[in-house]
């Protein structure tokens, strides 16, 4: 819109937008953000400038739209801009070349003599892109004539170059993002046609009577003569690719297919041409954009002009959003370049020069751009690991094409995305209908959909990742995903991540759901696709459920989520739509039709058969996409017609049951031959008892491992064929992961364990301390990153191993019970000190990632490489271990055996302090029990942090753990420990509301105690967001609400800068509105005199 002036300086124009006809203008003019009416205040135009300008600014950019004089357009004439810029505006630096132009639908290929075809149409954009030697824009009529052999041929007379880094880097930010989300071209021409209600009737799509398209306004002169009628595109086609440029105005289908021969002899396959982009690409590289208004043939007419015109306009204006403005001003100036023209004698030297130039401006660019796409990563992974983008689009690869459209022309499913408030749309089926499926399809559809221009996001909840799938995970992976679509977000997350990082801390939860609120405010409209809800386990459904419902009220967001048949599960998300899913008899022919072309050729001939074979396996399957895959795995075994007839009436007898289809799987798999079906059921074991996921090559490693092996071999391995083969497809590798088909796979091995795998448990155990026992291990641990990481690359099962042996042996049901040898083998390796320092050591890379971080550090001059960087972590001693698996009865006998029982770790840890760390109750009650356990003893390294087993528990929010410590009386818990670890404060900052409750409701606890950092249990609460801790505190006798940390702020100021709103209540409502007076309770004098104390006593 029309302003009186914009900025004072002329330099602060940097983008040149240069249209050769008066329509190109008003359609280039129409895009302005803002318009200025007035030149800046010291713009002076040069004698001689023929070039009229416009001024205004479109996003970030300050942009002049330079026209050529009335009347004049060709290559001859874009020179003569490009020099009246250099003249009058030298500050420009980057220039988009925006008008029309004539579409090539056809591709010559001069070597097979073929001729292809493109679907390019009217109205359509075609962008600049460099190809094989082209830059992006061709000369087409740059040649000379040579004779070769006798013969006149023609030889191309230089060459022109691309565009400067900056767009180039900005177009390929913009197609990644139509490829999600579509162009805003219709939505910018609207918006255009709102300012300018006068241009709506001249330049809109030429096609639209009243709603509908006029089907006879497209029409392509072929080669041959021939004419193609097809319809006219109601919203424009990006394409990429060469344009061809020269002073001839393309108007004969004939001249044009010359034209096109010619260049089809260079492998030059341009897609459009035009008069004016050859006479700007050496003096001032631009990208060019042009609308499609005609095909260069006998049926050109100015009927699509204005529309092209304004659709290539609209283009530039989404182009120019994603144009970083700091790559802009690192670009060259026009002034610049076309001296260095002028200074050059020849057109290759020109080339060489600026090619010189570019290539310096392109490494400095890339060294930002690398620096700046690190930074960028690094936020977004501290935010949290993983986006979930692997698991989509490994699930769409496996999508099979054109299942699932009942689904998205549905219209439930339309409603809800038209929806303009926040809407909830829950998706039930049975298990195995293809809900993951669904979910997978509708975020792909809504990534491409036209005219959408929201952003979506997703989460994937897994039976095998629910340890990890946390309520932070959950909230983090969402506004990762937020922040990675939107700079304003990721500016909100950076700022969060300073704070936190600043504060060595991990924001609370309330900060993330926070933070994600203030980004579904910002973008209204998101779309949030949840799959698999019932997979989430049922505390965290609910934490994640009334997350979801206070995003929904406050903010617009429409949310998607697939579930099993639960109503509980169903009721916590409140959905106002429901569309219940369930494989449609159209797909699943689709899916048993595909399936049977891998029928051995005796049996796919039959026709009769095979179509009896896909009614069989639908009839069987009872809408359930599982069923019918693991049917045809079944059928497709088959060599003989016969043996096909029998299976699909077996199939007739168990219709639609799982189980049946599983116990048929498994009885294949055991009539192979033996030592097929044992490995088949060795590996199922694994898969299914796994405490994680596991890759190929740690499953491979694991299977070559046999008992009394001292080291893993490669002749020992298994290919991937094998590995699937013989568990007959109910094992599936993921992205290098193998998981089980589907999670009732995971329900019925957890049925029936010990029907299939009776002593499996054991063996895995086995193999894993065996593994642990390796020769190379008994040297002890690593001393340096490079060799622990060499270690750890070399035994792919070793991290696994170390890692969770001792959960696996605490599956079973009683450890006095375990088998004999087992427990010999296991205390062998408890008792061998090299290895459990070894083992201890793959447990944790907290030390090499560290070390890590110091790569390239310089030490007196010399850079410290990563292979002589020592690692001083060496592990934990048997006893340790066995205590923190929890492993009760390992433990005491090591303790029997002269382990002592205060032993400390590397790091200064004693059993019991490990076991109240990870939660063993009954372990702490074991160990607090015995005589020579020193219950105050604890981490003797860790200085910044608590490290009695009290401390530990209640930081870890282990009420029952607390609670045993508690009840020996042998505790000190009057004032902090001997480093300033304090029961209290540590519960408090974590939130945890029943280990507060037992320590106030215990004798001596100060509900105002003072840590080294002077801050107390409350305002620790405040500074974590815990609304329902802070209240347990207030309820405390003598809670001193009015203390000061050092930097003088009380708990209600801390929670007014942080913005908690209900603890700011309970704060005021405690009598706390006025924080100016002086500290109650004991006087700061004495306060600090107590703490200055207690810092003489640690540190003396």
């Amino acid at each position: 819109m029309s302003q009186l002036c914009g900025p004072e300086r002329a330099e602060a124009y940097t983008v040149a937008w240069i249209a050769a006809l008066p329509h190109e203008r008003a359609a280039g003019e129409a895009m302005f953000d803002e318009e200025y009416e007035d030149p800046p205040a010291d713009f002076k135009k040069s004698r001689g400038d023929p070039n009229a300008y416009s001024w205004g600014k479109i996003g970030k950019h300050y942009v002049v739209v330079a026209a050529l004089p009335s009347g004049e357009y060709g290559l001859t004439s874009t020179a003569t801009v490009a020099q009246g810029l250099h003249s009058s505006l030298p500050h420009v630096r980057i220039g988009l070349l925006v008008g029309i132009g004539a579409g090539v639908r056809e591709i010559v290929d001069e070597e097979d003599k073929t001729v292809g075809q493109r679907d390019i149409r009217l109205g359509d954009v075609i962008v600049s892109h460099p190809e094989g030697t082209v830059g992006g824009v061709v000369q087409s009529d740059l040649v000379k004539a040579k004779t070769v052999g006798g013969s006149q041929v023609l030889e191309r007379k230089g060459s022109l170059n691309s565009p400067p880094l900056a767009l180039r880097t900005a177009l390929t930010k913009l197609q990644a993002t139509h490829i999600k989300r579509g162009t805003t071209i219709p939505t910018t021409i609207e918006e255009a046609f709102k300012r300018y209600p006068n241009m709506r009737s001249d330049f809109c799509h030429p096609g639209l009577g009243g709603t509908e398209i006029d089907r006879r306004t497209d029409t392509y002169h072929s080669r041959g003569g021939t004419t193609t009628s097809n319809e006219a595109r109601a919203s424009p086609k990006i394409h990429y690719g060469t344009i061809a440029s020269s002073n001839t105005l393309e108007k004969s289908a004939r001249h044009r297919d010359a034209v096109l021969a010619r260049l089809a002899k260079e492998n030059i396959k341009p897609m459009c041409f035009e008069m004016e982009a050859a006479g700007l690409m050496n003096n001032f590289p631009c990208l060019v954009i042009r609308g499609t208004c005609d095909y260069g043939d006998e049926n050109k007419n100015d009927d699509w002009q204005n529309y092209a015109a304004v659709t290539a306009a609209g283009f530039a204006k989404e182009f120019l959003r994603c144009v970083d403005v700091q790559e802009v001003q690192e670009t060259q100036e026009i002034g610049n370049l076309i001296l260095q023209s002028r200074e050059s004698a020849t057109l290759i030297e020109v080339g060489t020069l600026h090619q010189a130039v570019e290539r310096n401006r392109e490494d400095v660019s890339h060294l930002k751009m690398s620096a700046d796409a690190h930074r960028r990563s690094h936020i977004l992974d501290w935010l949290c690991s993983d986006d979930y983008s692997t698991q989509f689009e490994t699930r769409r690869a496996k999508h099979l094409r054109e299942t699932g459209q009942w689904f998205l022309e549905d219209r439930t499913f339309l409603n809800w995305i038209q929806a303009d408030q926040s809407s909830t749309l829950i998706c039930p089926g049975g298990p195995g209908c293809g809900k993951t499926t669904i979910s997978t399809l509708v975020i792909d559809h809504l990534r491409s959909a036209s005219g959408l221009q929201k952003p979506v996001i997703h989460f994937f909840f897994d039976y095998q990742r629910q340890a990890e799938q946390t309520v932070d995970d959950f909230v983090a992976t969402l506004l990762r995903q937020l922040a990675s679509l939107s700079q304003e977000v990721f500016s909100a997350v950076e700022k969060l991540h300073n704070r936190f990082v600043f504060q060595s801390r991990r924001p609370s939860l309330d900060d993330l759901q926070s933070e994600l609120r203030s980004a579904f405010l910002t973008i209204t409209g998101v779309f949030v696709v949840i799959d698999a809800w019932d997979e989430c386990e049922s505390v965290k459904r609910a934490e994640c459920a009334n997350m979801l419902r206070g995003c929904l009220s406050h903010c617009v967001v429409h949310l998607l989520a697939t579930t099993r048949d639960n109503h509980e599960v169903r009721a916590l998300l409140d959905g106002d739509l429901t569309l219940r899913i369930q494989a449609s008899a159209e797909d699943l022919t689709l899916y048993a039709r595909t399936r049977a072309v891998d029928l051995p050729p005796n049996i796919k001939d039959n026709e009769e058969l095979v179509k009896n074979v896909i009614k069989g396996v639908i009839d069987a399957s009872d809408g359930v996409f599982l069923l019918a895959r693991l049917h045809m795995n079944f059928i497709n075994e088959q060599l003989t017609a016969n043996e096909v007839k029998d299976t699909l009436n077996g199939l007739r007898k168990n219709n639609g049951s799982y189980s049946s289809a599983y116990e048929a799987t498994m009885e294949r798999i055991n009539q192979q031959q033996k030592r097929r079906s044992d490995l088949g059921k060795r590996i199922l074991a694994w898969v299914v008892h796994a405490k994680r996921p596991l890759r190929f090559e740690e499953l491979n490693h694991a299977l070559a491992t046999r008992p009394g092996k001292r080291s893993i071999e490669s002749g020992d391995m298994y290919a991937k064929e094998v590995i699937l083969s013989v568990c007959a497809g109910l094992v599936t590798l993921d992205a290098d992961t193998l998981r089980l088909i589907h999670y009732t796979a995971q329900e019925f091995f957890r049925d029936n364990w010990m029907q299939w795998f009776p002593n499996e448990t054991i063996a895995i155990v086995d193999t894993c301390i065996t593994y642990l026992s390796f020769d190379a291990f008994k040297e002890g641990p690593c001393r340096t990153s490079d060799s622990l990481k060499s270690r750890l690359n070399q035994y792919k099962l070793l991290s696994y191993a170390a890692k969770n042996w001792g959960h696996h042996l605490r599956d079973q049901d009683s450890l006095a019970e375990t088998d004999r040898t087992t427990t010999e083998t296991v205390l062998s390796f408890l008792e061998d000190t090299p290895l459990t320092l070894s083992g201890s050591q793959a447990m944790d890379m907290t030390e090499v990632r560290l070390h890590e971080r110091l790569r390239g550090v310089h030490s007196g001059g010399q850079v410290i490489s990563t292979k002589d960087l020592i690692i001083f972590h060496e592990g934990m001693y048997g006893v340790h271990l066995a205590a923190f698996f929890g492993l009760e009865h390992l433990t005491m006998l090591l303790i029997e055996k002269q382990q002592d029982a205060e032993i400390r770790d590397s790091d200064g840890r004693t059993p019991l302090w490990w076991a109240a760390n990870n939660g063993f109750a009954g372990l702490v009650k074991t160990l607090s029990g015995t005589q020579s356990v020193n219950l105050n003893k604890g981490d003797v390294k860790n200085r910044s942090r608590t490290c009695n087993p009290l401390s530990i528990a209640a930081e870890r929010g282990h009420e029952d753990i607390v609670q045993i410590l508690l009840n020996t009386g042998h505790l000190s818990i009057s004032k902090a420990d001997d480093w300033g670890g304090d029961p209290l404060r540590d519960a408090a900052g974590n939130g945890h509301e029943g280990v507060i409750k037992v320590l106030l409701a215990t004798k001596g606890v100060d509900v105002n105690s003072i840590d080294l950092g002077g801050r107390t249990p409350l305002i620790h609460a405040v500074d974590y967001g815990h609304e329902r801790v802070v209240k347990a505190l207030l309820a405390a006798e003598g809670v001193d609400v009015h203390w000061r940390d050092p930097l003088g702020e009380t708990a209600l100021d801390m929670a007014r800068r942080y913005s908690h709103a209900g603890i700011i209540r309970l704060l005021e409502a405690a009598g706390t509105s006025d924080t100016s007076g002086p500290t109650t309770g004991r006087t700061t004098n004495k306060r600090k005199h107590a703490k200055t104390k207690k810092q003489k006593t640690i540190y003396e």
